[in-house]
């Protein structure tokens, strides 16, 4: 899994400051992974604009299912709405797939919050080589 990783990675994580939150930040640093946290859509987004206006954006956006604000699904259709995010890749975890009611497509994917969800970041990340840099 570690060869999916690098130094030059970049990953939001939106919602949620549970100890599963936690842990999963701490797993991914641990892997060299640059973690950005935000606790909301609308922070998330606030955060996206300034990193956009530095020419910098992450590779990989995770988000919970369920957001203070707005639904990960509401979330995900704001990013793709928004031409300088569409392409940004996205897992919204949640404990039940199918109720999200969604299909995944626009590189945007359902996961179930569980042990597998390193798996899919890793690979979710080779699949998305690149996409990490400096536009």
């Amino acid at each position: 899994m570690k060869a999916y990783f690098n130094r030059n990675r970049r990953i939001m994580l939106v919602g949620g400051a549970s100890a599963q939150t936690q842990e999963l930040v701490a797993n991914l640093r641990d892997l060299g992974m640059e973690c950005l946290i935000g606790a909301s859509a609308e922070e998330a987004l606030m955060c996206l604009d300034a990193m956009f206006a530095s020419d910098i954006l992450p590779g990989l956006i995770v988000s919970d299912a369920s957001l203070p604000d707005s639904s990960g699904t509401e979330f995900v259709a704001r990013l793709r709405s928004d031409s300088r995010f569409e392409t940004i890749p996205v897992i919204v975890a949640t404990a039940k797939p199918q109720s999200l009611g969604v299909t995944a497509d626009n590189n945007a994917y359902m996961h179930a919050k569980s042990k597998g969800l390193m798996e899919s970041i890793s690979g979710m990340l080779a699949m998305h080589e690149g996409l990490d840099k400096t536009y």
